[in-house]
């Protein structure tokens, strides 16, 4: 709980993972409660125990931190993220980061984020590329009657990526899908005369720049990875939202201009 200062020390941990979820499904919140008033995970409470204690903390933790909220509240401190691709736990396949954190606190510092030893951008400029949608169309999630479907996350398969298609292309049993489907989803979207092919090839697209832009960042981590060695992801249906959003203005953007033409 108390973690002593020691002039011209570092900490190098790898503090213990824990969410609020996962404690209260495995039945072990009973006496914790008080550690989870703030932070949805153990971890998070131990990097701002570390940073009250030491000017420098390298610590590993797990890669969901780069998209969580918690990221806000440690950002002016951190020198640089570095994720792991290669596992370096056996027992875990918990996707992880390497955080480093200094003493130089300022707004907006331009934070190196990288994925093994390669150098991606700067922690502003990958969040920057984030996308939100604006809610201009009328597109329902987890409906079996729409049209266009998405595998929302990397499967271990190298073949199997997220992808948007038609939903006869999906190779699913529609009755699975529930409101609580996060994975694999149906989606209606409204009738805008487009063809639903050319949508899902155009959300391809605009998923496959975001994708390469940001180097898989922005996308949340998913159990491990693929067979190919790559970081597994999963697209979370508010991104989702927001390609179909881009990839419908492109569409209708053309048609307005070969009907200009």
């Amino acid at each position: 709980d108390n973690i002593p200062h020691i002039d011209d020390a570092i900490i190098i941990t790898n503090p213990p993972y824990l969410t609020n979820y996962s404690a209260k499904r495995k039945k072990i919140i009973s006496g914790m409660e008080s550690y989870f008033e703030k932070y949805t995970d153990l971890y998070q409470l131990a990097v701002i125990k570390m940073l009250q204690a030491q000017d420098y903390v390298v610590a590993i933790i797990p890669e969901t931190f780069i998209n969580s909220s918690f990221l806000n509240h440690v950002k002016e401190r951190i020198k640089s993220i570095t994720v792991l691709v290669d596992n370096p736990f056996e027992d875990t396949e918990n996707p992880v980061c390497v955080v480093c954190f200094d003493n130089n606190v300022f707004l907006n510092r331009d934070s190196e984020v990288y994925v093994g030893d390669k150098y991606v951008n700067t922690l502003n400029y990958i969040k920057s590329k984030c996308l939100e949608p604006l809610k201009k169309y009328k597109i329902n999630f987890n409906k079996v009657s729409g049209k266009l479907a998405i595998r929302a996350v990397d499967m271990p398969s190298i073949d199997k990526k997220i992808r948007f298609m038609v939903v006869d292309e999906l190779s699913y049993n529609l009755k699975n899908i529930k409101n609580s489907s996060r994975l694999i989803t149906v989606v209606d979207v409204e009738n805008l005369g487009i063809d639903i092919n050319e949508l899902a090839n155009q959300c391809n697209i605009v998923l496959a720049k975001y994708r390469q832009d940001t180097m898989d960042i922005n996308l949340s981590p998913f159990k491990g990875n693929a067979k190919d060695g790559t970081r597994r992801r999963r697209l979370d249906y508010k991104t989702a939202r927001a390609i179909i959003e881009i990839s419908i203005d492109e569409i209708l953007g053309k048609k307005l201009q070969e009907g200009e033409a």
